[in-house]
């Protein structure tokens, strides 16, 4: 019973809160807003958060795997597909191929 205890808690995703901001670094910083701001929290392999770009806030949702890897996407004012990808407790990217995007954001609680 302890064996199949200790498996199911590794086999789970981490959970918590992460925040911070982050200045644009992919493509053309230029035309990002200076800075981006988020919060990230992530309960029963679920992540919900907000990207806050200074002119709009964009919330987010994907699942976690249990190594803490997630993935989304979601398109923004302009018709253009942004994609956020990461790992908790290491880093993540808001990525616009049109323009520019944040790149290896630090995720550290």
């Amino acid at each position: 019973m302890l064996l199949a205890f200790s498996a199911l808690a590794m086999a789970q995703a981490p959970s918590g809160k992460w925040t911070g901001d982050a200045a644009p670094n992919l493509g053309r910083p230029e035309r990002c807003q200076p800075k981006m701001m988020y919060e990230l929290n992530v309960e029963n392999g679920k992540l919900k958060g907000k990207l806050d770009f200074g002119t709009r806030v964009q919330e987010i949702e994907a699942d976690v795997t249990p190594d803490g890897k997630f993935e989304t996407t979601f398109i923004n004012p302009f018709g253009h597909t942004l994609k956020v990808f990461g790992k908790l407790d290491d880093n993540f990217t808001v990525d616009n191929p049109i323009r520019c995007g944040w790149g290896n954001i630090p995720l550290k609680r």
